[in-house]
């Protein structure tokens, strides 16, 4: 608090306390009284009334201060930084794969085309098949039981890293030869679309053509041939055999000799042979060994016969110019098929 009146005078008039000039104080206290005081009043005052202005305006902006405080204290989410910064701990439903991710809501999202092949399998063991698959070129691939598979063009073939103690399953689309390793009550499957073809230890070759036709041609062992919507559509195959699946219809077998020529297996061997074969069968093999369509100009030409043997050929021209040369006939080429035209067998 600021000093008092008589303070203020003690302070002015204290070179006079040893005066002994009482009157002569007295009538200077009266004057300074008179003039002085009310001036010392005012401003005593006006120094008061600041300082109290100044307090409630230091107290306003302290309990501004404490109420920010307290509002930031109860908005604060509990928990350090680290924790409200952490990433909420993986659902089941974001650990399951693609093809079985559900919504919250429930829906099941669009799942990816799963191959005809496998439709059978519960999913998760689908999902754990590994792919092999080749575009323009031929490939071998050892499985883990070290049986071999050697696939053709545009074919995939989907197996587990390793087999199951109870059997080995493969899956095939396209064409493919396999060399099985022989392993007793482990029996080797290959399911393609509408047949499963079951071995023991063997030698063999599957294809899948078009209209789902399935051929096995067997190297060398025994193979069950089935369809798989009719189990009692079945064969057994031995060395030398060759059965024909077409969905709704009986099994066909048939046998060869020998060293009797099949070109089942041009395509891993490069060569194409043919004795006094029917012009269908060579318009067939000429067609799947090249990936090429082939038509006749003449249907009586159907009853011609083929004798020629091509190693490695690269170019179907030069093979359709020996088969022409030999009909007496030639061929066009347009819209990406080949027509063979003859004036008759001779």
């Amino acid at each position: 608090m600021p000093d008092s009146l008589d303070d203020i005078f003690k302070k002015k008039f204290s070179d006079f306390e040893s005066d002994p000039l009482s009157e002569t104080k007295e009538k200077i206290f009266a004057q300074w009284e008179q003039q002085e005081a009310p001036r010392y009043r005012g401003a005593f005052s006006r120094a008061w009334a600041g300082r109290k202005t100044y307090a409630r305006y230091a107290g306003g902006v302290l309990l501004v201060g404490l109420l920010g405080a307290v509002g930031l204290s109860l908005w604060k989410p509990k928990g350090d930084a680290k924790e409200q910064m952490a990433l909420p701990a993986r659902t089941n439903t974001e650990a399951r794969t693609p093809q079985q991710h559900i919504t919250q809501e429930g829906d099941t999202l669009a799942k990816p085309r799963q191959p005809e092949a496998e439709k059978h399998l519960p999913s998760s063991k689908a999902a754990a098949l590994l792919q092999e698959r080749t575009e323009n070129g031929k490939r071998w691939k050892v499985l883990s039981d070290s049986s071999h598979v050697y696939l053709n063009t545009f074919s995939t073939l989907r197996y587990p890293s390793r087999f199951a103690e109870g059997g080995r399953q493969v899956y095939l689309e396209g064409e493919a030869y396999f060399q099985v390793r022989k392993m007793d009550h482990r029996p080797f499957v290959v399911h393609t679309k509408h047949a499963r073809i079951e071995v023991l230890g063997t030698s063999f070759y599957v294809t899948q053509g078009p209209n789902n036709r399935v051929e096995v041609t067997v190297e060398s062992g025994t193979v069950r041939f089935t369809e798989k919507e009719n189990q009692a559509n079945h064969l057994v195959l031995t060395k030398g055999m060759k059965a024909v699946l077409e969905p709704g219809k009986p099994l066909t077998k048939k046998t060869w000799e020998q060293g009797e020529p099949t070109n089942d297996l041009a395509w891993k061997t490069g060569t194409l042979e043919f004795r006094r074969s029917p012009l269908k069968e060579v318009i067939e093999d000429l067609s799947s060994y090249f990936g090429t369509e082939i038509h006749i100009g003449d249907s009586q030409m159907w009853n011609c016969h083929f004798t020629g043997k091509f190693e490695q050929p690269e170019r179907i021209e030069d093979v359709l110019d020996v088969v022409s040369l030999s009909l007496h006939g030639t061929y066009t080429y347009k819209d990406s098929t080949y027509l063979l035209t003859s004036k008759g067998c001779h």
